[in-house]
């Protein structure tokens, strides 16, 4: 959020602009019957971003999965959400973190098979079809949240000790800030004393300060305080000297710390009441250079017949190398694996120019088939007819048992030797080998086995203002290996006719089986149109104030990874964007253009085009106005198919404009004031027979106030208003219109003691619901505080619902 100087009269003019203006909710103004609400960590440009969607009630959800893509992408890309308990948590990449922002929505997959959307969309398929209104997060890559601006040094490029210098901007803190209060601390040691402030602009030079930075990564961080001496808020800065990593000074003794979180929740559901338990444990502690972590996440929630609800890990780490157990989304190239959670054996070794990264462990929990019925021996035959896609096994003599197929488990194995340390070059292999355990259950079938191969490479000259980068891989996928590897006979059965065949065959067989099973199920490298194969390469040029790039990408039809489950395939393509400043850096654009197309095995009726055309502009002034985005996209897909013609029920002639706005301003009237506008609109014109046509708007506000005394408020209101299609009636349309109101007050009775807080949010027009909930926080020591939680959600139509959470923390 950026922060403005202080309210004057001269400025009410856009105060009241933004207040008439009905401006955007928060994610929590977004129906939903499990979601509450969606929050993320400050985004930073080409920092990781982690979005947490909080849970009413996890009864019933099986599966949480994000959809997301960068400003001027058109194809969405998919991360599984770590549950626990009533928290759903992904960490996105920081390649995928850029101004002037990333839309996204989340996906439940419910115990019954049924999906649920947030924010709130009625499509049977929402991993195909996309809610009508997404979320979208702001990257503003101006200031932090604190209204500190960095100006230097850069956080992603590393630099010699000489050359560090900090230099930051406090133009845009919020008012009430004393400037002459301000802390300034690098790696946790205060430098506040050598830091030079001229104005609004903070410097120091390690080198004129006589101080060494050693190799590697540092951080230095901003913190501001009003008159009174309260903090209002820490900004900080990570940045990389080069050279040779450093081992951590020894230490004397051991260090420590860790945390202990009880839950205990009773939700009352469908009339149903259930008790959940939950536990966190964390500790870490540093002993002569070395790191020790260690966590675990508890639950009642653990079933056999679920994937692990349980989470675990303990590592250590020093400056080269980092190992651990348990569970762990491993980072590789992100064509072979991403966003899996792998259980297992972990390690990252780093040893100046050569590195190591390694992990193995199981991806899939294997869940036995369950027991359908019963069978006496005499109708056995008769079921077997009408159901042949059940399993069948004895259980007694003349009783037999009708099985559900259960899920194999799966373990993974991951490798990649890479050569250079990245600062100017870096070279990689990657081998993943995955297999389904044949032996793990009793009632199964079709087990797999997936190999893949990869190799990406980074070379960054001219102080990186020139990147090129790239990654490719191809898979050797078998979709039934219960057969085991084909034999001499059965080759001799399939090819009798030509024995230089039967012995190309054997050949390979003989070469493949030491790395994967070889019959008739495999899927093998394609050398003709590349089907098993993908890849992309970029180049990226930063200058002239712009950061300009191109990226080529291509995926094959039968291109499999285990570790990668939501990789699109069959498409092929490029994509180019460029960032620049105008305006002594007030002006931001960002534009793009992305050209993609399937059928890259040349076997569909027709070839699908997909252009994307993308604007968006951030203007953030210095003084007087409240910064603002605003952004335009135009998505068009068409198959070039006679949408006349007889083949017209396979025509695809569409094209969606989407028009978004969003700002936010803090200001002095009377009280502190946060004001935040967000408009978005969309519509969707389909030239096809099927007509479906879509239109969407949607318009928010939000009002956060903070008073003199202990209390904050905010009040939120959303508004959409949808035109869908009706099924099966060619230009026909429905409508869905919604309001959300949200009203919340925090009051600190005793300070930093006891806290209270009530939230009331109803929903109405063709939607309706409302969400109460109370909370208190006590923190009755230093170490120590409880917190109590009453939630109640009244729907017109579903059975009300209730919960009732109390949640105890201690920190050592």
């Amino acid at each position: 959020m950026n922060h403005l100087p202080r309210f004057t009269p001269a400025r009410i003019g856009v105060c009241v602009v933004l207040c008439a203006l009905l401006c955007p909710g928060r994610a929590a103004t977004q129906v939903s019957k499990h979601v509450s609400l969606a929050t993320n960590t400050e985004p930073i440009p080409g920092r990781d971003l982690t979005v947490t969607a909080s849970l009413n009630s996890s009864s019933g959800v099986v599966y949480a999965t994000i959809v997301y893509r960068p400003f001027g992408e058109s194809q969405y890309r998919r991360a599984d959400m770590d549950v626990r308990g009533t928290n759903a948590s992904v960490t996105l990449p920081g390649s995928f973190v850029q101004p002037p922002s990333i839309e996204y929505y989340i996906v439940l997959t419910l115990s019954d098979g049924s999906f649920e959307t947030y924010p709130f969309g009625d499509s049977q398929d929402p991993f195909s079809n996309p809610p009508d209104h997404t979320l979208r997060i702001i990257v503003e890559g101006v200031a932090s949240a604190t209204g500190v601006v960095f100006l230097s040094p850069d956080s992603d490029e590393p630099m010699a000790p000489e050359d560090v210098v900090v230099c930051f901007s406090l133009l845009r803190a919020p008012s009430g800030t004393d400037r002459r209060a301000t802390r300034v601390q690098l790696d946790g040691a205060d430098i506040t004393a050598v830091v030079v402030m001229s104005g609004e602009l903070g410097v120091f030079s390690p080198e004129n300060s006589r101080l060494t930075l050693t190799p590697g990564r540092h951080e230095v961080a901003v913190s501001l305080f009003d008159s009174a001496g309260v903090a209002r808020g820490t900004a900080s800065r990570v940045f990389t000297v080069a050279g040779e990593l450093l081992a951590a000074e020894e230490q004397a003794g051991v260090t420590y710390a860790g945390s202990v979180a009880l839950e205990s929740r009773h939700e009352q559901v469908a009339g149903e009441g259930t008790w959940y338990n939950r536990a966190t444990i964390a500790a870490r502690a540093m002993y002569e250079g070395w790191r020790f972590t260690t966590n675990a996440f508890i639950t009642t929630d653990e079933s056999p017949s679920l994937q692990p609800q349980d989470r675990f890990y303990i590592g250590a780490e020093t400056s080269w190398l980092k190992a651990g157990y348990g569970d762990l989304n491993p980072s590789f190239p992100d064509l072979i694996l991403s966003g899996k959670r792998v259980r297992g054996v972990h390690a990252n070794l780093k040893l100046g120019f050569f590195g190591l990264a390694m992990s193995t462990g199981q991806i899939t929990r294997p869940i036995e088939g369950s027991l359908l019925s019963k069978i006496p021996d005499s109708l056995l035959v008769t079921e077997q007819s009408s159901d042949p896609g059940a399993a069948y096994a004895p259980i007694s003599p003349g009783l037999w048992g009708k099985y559900s197929f259960g899920t194999y488990g799966r373990n993974l194995f991951i490798i990649r030797p890479s050569f250079g340390t990245g600062e100017t070059w870096q070279w990689g292999l990657t081998y993943m080998n995955s297999k389904d355990d044949m032996g793990s259950i009793a009632y199964g079938i079709r087990p797999q086995e997936d190999v893949v191969v990869g190799s990406d490479f980074v070379v960054r000259l001219d102080d990186r203002r020139i990147q090129l980068a790239g990654q490719g891989a191809f898979s050797l996928y078998n979709t039934d290996i219960s057969s085991g590897s084909i034999t001499n006979d059965r080759i001799d059965s399939l090819w009798p006719n030509s024995e230089d065949t039967r012995n190309t065959v054997r050949w390979l067989r003989n070469i493949l089986t030491r790395f994967i099973t070889v019959n008739e199920n495999l899927r093998p490298l394609s050398l003709t149109r590349l089907s098993t194969a993908v890849g992309e390469a970029s180049v990226q040029l930063r200058y002239f104030q712009q950061d300009l790039k191109f990226t080529y990408l291509y995926r094959g039809s039968d291109y499999n990874s285990f570790g990668q489950a939501f990789l699109r395939k069959d498409i092929q393509g490029f994509n180019v964007n460029d960032r620049f400043h105008l305006i002594e850096n007030a002006l931001t654009v960002t534009t793009g253009y992305e050209r993609l197309h399937d059928n890259t095995s040349k076997t569909k009726a027709g070839t699908t085009y997909y252009s994307t055309f993308t604007l968006a502009m951030t203007y953030a002034p210095r003084i007087g106005f409240p910064p603002i985005t605003v952004g335009y996209s135009r998505y068009g897909n068409s198959n070039n198919i006679n949408t006349l013609g007889q083949d017209s029920l396979s025509a695809i002639e569409d094209v969606t404009n989407r028009i978004f706005l969003q700002s936010s301003y803090d200001f002095e009237f009377g009280m502190e004031h946060t004001a935040s506008f967000n408009l978005s609109t969309s519509n969707r014109t389909d030239k096809t027979p099927r007509a479906l046509n879509v239109n969407n708007t949607s318009v928010g506000f939000s009002l956060a106030t903070r008073y003199a005394s202990a209390l904050t408020t905010s009040i939120d209101l959303a508004l959409n208003y949808n035109k869908l299609p009706v099924s099966g009636a060619r230009g026909q349309t429905t409508r869905l219109d919604y309001n959300t109101l949200g009203l919340q007050a925090r009051y600190e009775i005793l300070k930093e003691i006891l806290t209270t807080q009530a939230t009331v949010s109803p929903t109405f027009g063709d939607f309706h619901r409302t969400i109460l909930n109370l909370q208190a926080e006590w923190q009755f020591a230093a170490s120590m505080h409880l917190v109590g939680e009453f939630g109640y959600l009244a729907s017109q139509a579903d059975a009300n619902e209730s919960y009732v959470t109390i949640h105890y923390r201690y920190d050592l």
